[in-house]
């Protein structure tokens, strides 16, 4: 039995559901854990009534260390949500003892094939870390930390408990978005782990912790219905940075990490998006992010995001634009947007 759990609020509910669907079609023998960060997400999650799914409350993990108050009241609700990375694992293993190890991840992770391959490589360790693994233009932001909080687990040991109520104090101690003596959010704590502990599990690449920092270092492609990572299985891509404008309009956020995108890229992003879009509509939507990533768009800059390629409108495959465009866009579509495509591509030649 593998036991995951996750985070997120009624902004990112879409993005979970995707993550579970992801769980359901890839993994046996599972429960997600899903810290509800409101009451809407408490809401849902009780009244989908699903044996592998199961809600824990903040207000439950708040009574349980009393201490998050004075943290909740000292930072932002972003930096509030970083704090909780270390508390949530801990608080699933001195709860429920029936878990040997938990493994947390961002609600924005999507598998695409069986992790088995990595618990494997697990079982003789305490503490498993995901590498940025940063593409080589990318190198400079190891200075916000050489590990991701995005896919770790814990074994239920000395080391394990070690770990987690150390990172906890830190956090609570301090948890801020900025870079600051050496000390970023939840994230630079893990840079001292390989050293302080004997049983630490990195991983990185083969399939597993691909994200928009290092995919312009792999080979993703499609055959049939699997996707690979090079030679081996993609395992789960995390989509960082991917944000919905609209229901019909996204920003896929791979410009700010300098992606070319290509037929492997489109590929994942095809299968997450064609997911999500059916959860957004099944579900009524908002993408409201937290104050971190939130911000508000004028008319004059979707303008400049549906020409200058910040979305996938023309240069995803034609089946993304029939799924995701308005009809008004689909008129554009071979009016503007196909047009510009190819001088674009002419222009490169």
């Amino acid at each position: 039995m593998y036991h995951f759990a996750t985070l997120f609020d009624k902004n990112y509910l879409t993005r979970g559901l995707a993550l579970y669907s992801s769980m359901n079609e890839h993994i046996e023998n599972f429960t997600l854990y899903i810290l509800a960060l409101d009451n809407e997400v408490v809401e849902y999650v009780e009244n989908k009534n699903e044996d592998t799914l199961k809600v824990i409350k903040l207000t439950d993990i708040e009574k349980k260390y009393p201490e998050l108050i004075e943290a909740k009241n000292n930072r932002s609700i972003v930096e509030y949500y970083f704090t909780l990375s270390p508390v949530l694992p801990l608080y699933m293993l001195e709860t429920f003892p029936e878990i040997d190890f938990i493994t947390t991840l961002d609600a924005d992770i999507f598998f695409f094939s069986n992790p088995k391959p990595i618990f494997d490589k697990f079982k003789n360790y305490s503490i498993l870390i995901t590498k940025h693994d940063f593409f080589k233009e990318l190198k400079h932001l190891i200075i916000y930390g050489k590990y991701n909080v995005s896919f770790q687990s814990f074994r239920r040991d000395k080391e394990g408990f070690d770990c987690l109520n150390k990172w906890k104090s830190q956090c609570l101690d301090w948890c801020y978005d900025i870079l600051e003596n050496d000390k970023f959010a939840d994230q630079k704590y893990l840079d001292t782990w390989t050293s302080e502990y004997e049983n630490v599990l990195e991983i990185a690449g083969s399939g597993a912790g691909i994200a928009p920092w290092n995919i312009s270092k792999y080979n993703l492609s499609q055959k049939k219905n699997k996707f690979f990572c090079n030679n081996e299985e993609l395992v789960f891509y995390h989509f960082h940075g991917l944000r919905y404008i609209t229901k019909s309009i996204i920003n896929h956020g791979l410009k700010a990490y300098k992606v070319k995108i290509n037929k492997g890229s489109k590929s994942i992003y095809a299968k997450y998006l064609k997911k999500v879009s059916a959860l957004n509509k099944e579900i009524n939507f908002t993408d409201n992010n937290i104050q971190r990533i939130n911000r508000s768009y004028t008319k004059k800059e979707l303008l400049h995001l549906l020409i200058f390629d910040h979305t996938f409108f023309y240069l995803l495959n034609i089946h993304l634009f029939e799924m995701h465009l308005l009809p008004v866009y689909k008129v554009l579509k071979y009016t503007i947007f196909l047009p510009l495509l190819i001088l674009k591509r002419l222009f490169r030649k």
